[in-house]
């Protein structure tokens, strides 16, 4: 486990069998950099202050005022993203997936709650199932959502094998990654049943 260091704000670092750093921000005003056991502590304070702006607008907003500003989506407007989610990702996934190479036997729109998408393979058979929630990224983030999953058509885990390939598409992917992390505790939330 880590430390808490000071720069102007507090965060704690989180060393583990990781291959990148990686920063989250949450609601309770903590802010976590996880990163590989190896990492030097030069290395993690000179990437802390490249977000260093961007943390101290977020902790200069207080925690529960965050929280209380978050929107809250009803069911209707859950039925609406579901709606919308079959139109729009069957899209990116045809656009995406010929460039890749690959083709998934079977979309599903989920009502998860929990996460933005996975993967499932039975057999030889692949199936990628959305949440909603995708609707709710910006473009940009919508599209490597897809592009992650069409990528674990071909590489199942999160093997090196796996982010190699997906690099060929998103060079950019673990910075994108961090920007989707970072949604969790942005984008409107399911107050009813939750799940998924």
């Amino acid at each position: 486990m880590g430390m808490t260091t000071m720069i102007d704000f507090e965060y704690q670092v989180i060393w583990s069998k990781r291959k990148s750093v990686q920063m989250s921000m949450h609601p309770d005003g903590t802010v976590k950099i996880r990163c590989p056991e190896s990492t030097p502590d030069e290395y993690i304070r000179k990437y802390v202050d490249g977000y260093a702006d961007e943390i101290r607008k977020y902790l200069s907003r207080h925690p529960q005022r965050l929280a209380a500003e978050r929107a809250v989506l009803t069911t209707a407007d859950v039925s609406r993203l579901k709606l919308e989610a079959k139109v729009d990702i069957p899209g990116r996934i045809a656009r995406f997936g010929s460039v890749m190479g690959v083709t998934p036997d079977a979309v599903q729109i989920t009502s998860a709650h929990k996460r933005w998408a996975c993967y499932i393979r039975r057999g030889k058979h692949h199936k990628l199932c959305f949440s909603y929630r995708v609707m709710l990224l910006p473009e940009e983030l919508r599209d490597f959502v897809v592009k992650h999953e069409l990528a674990h058509i071909t590489e199942i885990r999160h093997t090196p094998a796996f982010f190699a390939l997906l690099a060929k598409y998103e060079p950019n992917h673990y910075n994108i990654a961090d920007q989707v992390k970072r949604q969790e505790a942005l984008v409107p939330y399911y107050a009813g049943k939750q799940g998924g």
